[in-house]
């Protein structure tokens, strides 16, 4: 009897043994329900950029752009001039493109944000697909725009579904807030600043 109990736990073992080398190799394992990994959403991404001289020029700006000089000293006049969104088919890149007009440091803050809402007030914006990308562009002149201007449509091909641009006219140093919704989940981006003619370009891959 006591050799037949030994032979049945041997079996045991090795199924359960054999069962676990095969969930190993085959079987992904996941914390999800149903077994699907979702991807990790990319941090947000910060920074400044000068564009045109400056009044002083030796004055250094502090993070955050409050720390700005009094406007006796300094006015910024940095404002959005227009905005584009290109898709590289490619490379499988979508750019958006800030383009600007003006003297000034903006400082900018790019990320994914689960809503869209509007700095100056008011309801959410139903920005459509499955990410939503909240760019903000501070220490800017308060654009001549009185309410959010019409969502621009990305183009044919494009993870971008549209582009909502609208400013924040709190203060002087006010801030333009931009909502991009994209057709996939949070994409990996990269902020790019050049200088002539000056932009601010991010690129999602």
């Amino acid at each position: 009897m006591s050799t037949v109990r030994s032979v049945i736990i041997g079996i045991v073992a090795s199924v359960f043994a054999l069962a676990g080398c095969g969930g190993e190799s085959t079987t992904p394992q996941s914390d999800s329900p149903s077994g699907v990994t979702a991807s990790p959403i990319p941090a947000d991404s910060t920074g400044r950029m000068q564009i045109g001289p400056l009044t002083p020029l030796s004055f250094t700006v502090s993070v955050p752009v409050t720390g700005l000089p009094p406007h006796d000293e300094y006015t910024p006049t940095i404002a959005v001039d227009d905005v584009r969104i290109e898709a590289d088919a490619d490379t499988a890149t979508d750019r958006i493109v800030y383009r600007f007009t003006g003297t000034g440091v903006p400082f900018w803050k790019v990320g994914y944000v689960a809503e869209a809402i509007p700095y100056r007030g008011g309801p959410s914006l139903g920005v459509t697909g499955q990410a939503i990308m909240q760019i903000d562009i501070m220490g800017t002149a308060t654009p001549n725009l009185s309410s959010a201007a019409a969502p621009l449509a990305g183009p044919e091909g494009s993870r971008v579904t549209h582009l909502f641009l609208l400013p924040d006219a709190r203060d002087v140093d006010g801030t333009t807030q931009s909502f991009v919704g994209l057709r996939t989940g949070p994409r990996p981006f990269e902020v790019v600043a050049v200088e002539d003619p000056p932009q601010l370009i991010i690129e999602i891959r």
